[in-house]
This record gives structure tokens, C-alpha cells and sequence, in this order.
């Protein structure tokens, strides 16, 4: 019994805290929250608002040949053979 009118003290005091919240935020703005938010116009992606995903994907493709590329010169540049790699053995520091 006592554990039921413990919940519904609980749930009372939430129910009035969030109708303080309501009301609060309602007497501040004048408005109701809701209906605040407004569209911003497009712009570029530098400067915020909507976010022109064609654009996103045209730089990532770029870049993505791009380093591609790279990667085929680094390949290229180790079969000359004007690249050579020694791999050593030693103690490392901290172990």
C-alpha cells in the first residue's frame, strides 16, 4: 500500500514540474515551442543551413580518386626499385 502512494506522490510532483516547464517556456516566448523553429534558405556549405548532400558526395568521390591515385604512384614508386625498405630488429623503448 505504502509503495502505490509513493508512486503516485512521484508521478504528481513530475506531472507539475513539467506543467511549470510548460508554462515557463510558453510565458517567455509568447509562443508555443513548437512553432518557433523556421526554414533557413539553402547556403553554401561553409556558411550552415541545409546541407547539399550531391555536393558531400562530389568531394568524397574526389578524394577518394585522389587517393587512390597516391596510392597507385606509391605503388609504382616501390616496383622501380628506387625505393628499398630495411626492416630492423631492435629493442624498443619502454619494454
Amino acid at each position: 500500500m505504502r509503495s502505490v502512494r509513493y508512486l503516485n506522490t512521484v508521478l504528481t510532483v513530475l506531472c507539475v514540474l513539467v506543467a511549470v516547464q510548460i508554462w515557463t517556456s510558453w510565458s517567455t516566448s509568447g509562443l508555443p515551442v513548437a512553432s518557433t523553429a523556421q526554414a533557413q534558405p539553402a547556403s553554401p556549405p561553409s556558411g550552415g543551413g541545409i546541407p547539399d548532400a550531391g555536393a558531400q558526395r562530389k568531394e568524397m568521390i574526389d578524394l577518394l580518386k585522389r587517393l587512390a591515385q597516391q596510392h597507385d604512384d606509391l605503388g609504382q614508386l616501390l616496383r622501380s626499385g628506387q625505393v628499398r625498405v630495411k626492416v630492423e630488429s631492435g629493442a624498443r623503448d619502454g619494454k
